[in-house]
C-alpha cells in the first residue's frame, strides 16, 4: 500500500511537471534552473558584445564640450546677465532658474527627437546649432534677446545629453560601468575643472572675451559628430544594433 502511495506521488509529480513545462514559461524541473538560465544567457550576450574605442573617444570629446559648455553657463550667466546686461542680482539669479527649467523640458524632448532622428543625427544638430545660438547669446546688449537666445542655448545644451548615453553604452558593450563614468559623471564634472581658468582670463581680459569659449568649444565638437557613423550605416554593417551587444545583426 505505502509503496502504491510513493509511485502514484511519483507520477503524479513527472505529469505535473511535464503539464508545466507547457503551460508555464519557467523549465520543467528544477525551479532554480531559470536563474540559472537567466545568469547563463547574460553571460553570452556579454560575451558578443565589442568596444568600439574609437567611435568612443570622438563621442568623448562631444561629451567634454557640451560639460564645459552647461557648467560655464550655469556659472557665468548670472555674471553676464548682471554686468553686461545690467540687471539686477534678483534677475541674475532667476536666468539659473529658467536655465535649469528649460534643461529639463528639452533633455525629455530631446530623448523623444533622438529615438525619432537617430542618436548620431541629434548630437549633430545640437552642436551645429550651439555655435550661433551661444555666439549671439554672448554678442547681445539687450536683455529681451538674450532671453529669446537662451532657448536655443538651451537647445543645444540639454537636447544631446540622452543620445550620448545611448551611444556610450553601444560603442562600450563590454565596458558599460566605465561608459557611465564618462557620459553620466565627467559630462557634469569635466567643465569644472575649466571653469577656473575661465574665472581667471574673465579677470584678466573681460567677462566677454572670457565667454567666447561658449561658442568656440562647440565647434569641435561639431566637427566630430560628422566623424560618428550614422545608424543606417551601423546597421547595414551590423556593427552595433543595440545597447550592450555590438556585433550582433538585427
Amino acid at each position: 500500500m505505502k509503496s502504491g502511495v510513493i509511485e502514484s506521488a511519483f507520477s503524479v509529480g513527472n505529469f505535473a511537471d511535464q503539464v508545466g513545462g507547457r503551460i508555464s514559461p519557467l523549465p520543467p524541473g528544477n525551479p532554480f534552473r531559470y536563474g540559472r538560465h537567466k545568469k547563463e544567457k547574460g553571460r553570452l550576450r556579454r560575451g558578443k558584445a565589442r568596444n568600439d574605442w574609437k567611435s568612443f573617444g570622438k563621442l568623448t570629446v562631444l561629451i567634454f564640450a557640451r560639460s564645459i559648455g552647461f557648467t560655464v553657463c550655469k556659472t557665468f550667466l548670472p555674471v553676464f546677465w548682471i554686468q553686461v546686461l545690467h540687471a539686477d542680482a534678483s534677475e541674475g539669479s532667476f536666468i539659473l532658474t529658467i536655465l535649469f527649467s528649460l534643461g529639463c523640458i528639452i533633455t525629455y524632448f530631446g530623448g523623444l527627437l533622438a529615438d525619432r532622428l537617430g542618436c548620431v543625427r541629434m548630437l549633430r544638430i545640437a552642436f551645429i546649432s550651439m555655435i550661433p545660438a551661444m555666439f549671439l547669446l554672448i554678442h547681445t546688449e539687450n536683455t529681451l534677446l538674450a532671453m529669446i537666445l537662451l532657448l536655443p542655448a538651451s537647445f543645444a545644451l540639454f537636447a544631446p545629453f540622452s543620445a550620448s548615453v545611448v551611444l556610450g553604452q553601444k560603442y562600450l558593450g563590454k565596458n558599460v560601468a566605465f561608459d557611465s563614468g564618462i557620459t553620466l559623471g565627467l559630462s557634469t564634472t569635466f567643465g569644472g575643472l575649466v571653469t577656473p581658468l575661465i574665472g581667471r582670463a574673465a579677470d584678466t581680459f573681460g567677462l566677454v572675451p572670457a565667454l567666447q569659449i561658449l561658442w568656440a568649444v562647440s565647434v569641435p565638437g561639431a566637427i566630430f559628430s560628422f566623424t560618428l557613423k550614422s545608424e543606417k550605416k551601423e546597421e547595414k554593417t551590423g556593427r552595433i544594433s543595440q545597447p550592450g551587444l555590438a556585433g550582433e545583426k538585427l
